[in-house]
């Protein structure tokens, strides 16, 4: 034991030779950005939720309610989809499918449901046209109140709509975002360490973000909006980021943004890396176009639409998908250049502290999550998380310089080429 503590002192003597100023130098990264960022939210989030303990009182007065589900070739995920709705404890008036020109099956299985249940409606765009056109055309159909606007290869708990539609009850509310889970997450490694992805960084941060009023997305595989709200709009612009895009354009026009965090929806979360490369390749774009390009008008005080909460919801993923990317990349290449002779400690050192942080973290998730036992199981791949988040790093990187220099999100492949043509070059 003696000669194991002699290593590691010998090991780290370099970085602990000046104490405290040491430590500092060469751990400021995860001391100025990632501990305060991480621990404190996720602590504030645990703490009001003990607080406030969890609703179980009976949901009257709910918003009747629409969902538009775009369809792409989704012969094989459809169905479950369809019956995952038609099990809900809060039923909707109306499921409407909009077929996006598939080329395999799809269309037959939805006319299918269509002739066996009322409540389903089908609509089809004859070609590809874009899952924007797809959720306006399914918007146009809406009658209701509210419109729910999900993926088609999701499922949700039985309870997820009820718990969705809840804050649309405050009348200063439009959109409500859910939680989202890997449904898939026991299939490989990669799909694992996305369950804690999901669990830490957007679960818990989305609800930090929700409580301080700054929430700056509601997933396009699950939200909920008033009709109303997103007709006033204009509905979804074409083109990649359509999500974040729409919940930017209502909190211009002065709706609030809610997190249901009781509402649970299931989705599959890419296999391969080279899938999950251009997915978060395409989200990073998305978050350039339509923050620094597209909404730049919230970064200015004499905006009609600046206040200081759609300020903070505009930066908050900036600092944290650009700004913070780029200062950790110096912080990186700043140790190897002047002091390389104890960078080796530094990336073992920052290993260990990342993963404390992940294990406290997902201790936070576990504490908060309707499925501990399945929870629990993450804590098993914390390392892996760290190297994936340190990947996903340089992925971001990657796709801030290439849309910013390049507009790649004007031709990305997630929309077709006709849509493509049209967008604006924002």
């Amino acid at each position: 034991m003696d000669e194991q503590l002699g290593m590691l002192q010998g090991f780290f003597g370099p970085v602990l030779a000046d104490g405290w100023i040491g430590i500092w130098h060469a751990y400021w990264f995860f001391l100025l950005f990632e501990f305060p960022r991480f621990v404190l939210t996720d602590f504030w989030v645990l703490v009001m939720r003990c607080i406030e303990g969890e609703r179980n009182d009976p949901a009257h007065g709910l918003p009747a309610y629409s969902v538009v589900v775009p369809v792409l070739n989704e012969e094989r995920t459809i169905a479950a989809t369809i019956r995952s709705l038609e099990e809900q404890s809060q039923l909707p008036q109306r499921i409407i499918l909009v077929d996006d020109g598939s080329t395999d099956g799809t269309a037959r299985v939805c006319q299918k449901f269509e002739s066996e249940n009322p409540r389903i409606h089908f609509a089809s765009m004859g070609t590809r046209s874009g899952k924007s056109a797809a959720l306006n055309r399914g918007l146009g159909l809406v009658k209701t109140e509210a419109v729910v606007f999900v993926d088609a290869d999701t499922t949700f708990d039985r309870q997820a709509m009820r718990e969705l539609l809840r804050p649309l009850l405050d009348p200063r509310v439009d959109a409500v975002g859910g939680v989202l889970r890997v449904r898939n997450r026991n299939e490989n490694l990669l799909t694992e360490v996305q369950a804690l992805e999901y669990g830490i960084s957007i679960t818990l941060s989305r609800q930090a973000k929700s409580r301080l009023g700054i929430l700056p997305i509601i997933s396009g595989a699950f939200g909920a909006f008033r009709t109303s709200a997103v007709r006033s709009v204009g509905g979804h612009d074409p083109g990649p980021g359509n999500d974040s895009d729409l919940t930017i354009d209502i909190r211009e026009h002065g709706g609030r943004i809610a997190f249901a965090h009781q509402a649970i929806c299931h989705t599959d979360a890419p296999t391969g890396l080279g899938q999950l490369t251009r997915q978060r390749r395409r989200w990073c774009r998305n978050v350039v176009k339509n923050r620094m390009r597209k909404h730049a008008n919230l970064f200015w005080p004499f905006s009609r639409s600046f206040s200081l909460r759609n300020l903070y919801s505009t930066l908050d993923p900036l600092l944290y998908q650009v700004f913070f990317s780029w200062v950790w990349l110096f912080y990186i290449v700043q140790l190897a250049l002047t002091r390389p002779s104890i960078l080796p400690a530094v990336l073992i050192g920052n290993a260990c502290l990342y993963a404390v942080l992940g294990v406290v973290q997902q201790g936070v998730v576990i504490a908060l999550s309707e499925r501990p036992a399945e929870d629990r199981k993450g804590l098993l791949f914390i390392p892996a998380y760290n190297l994936y988040r340190t990947w996903l790093r340089f992925v971001m990187l990657f796709a801030q310089v290439e849309e910013i220099f390049t507009r790649k999100s004007l031709s990305d492949p997630f929309a077709p080429e006709k849509v493509q043509k049209a967008q604006p070059d924002w």
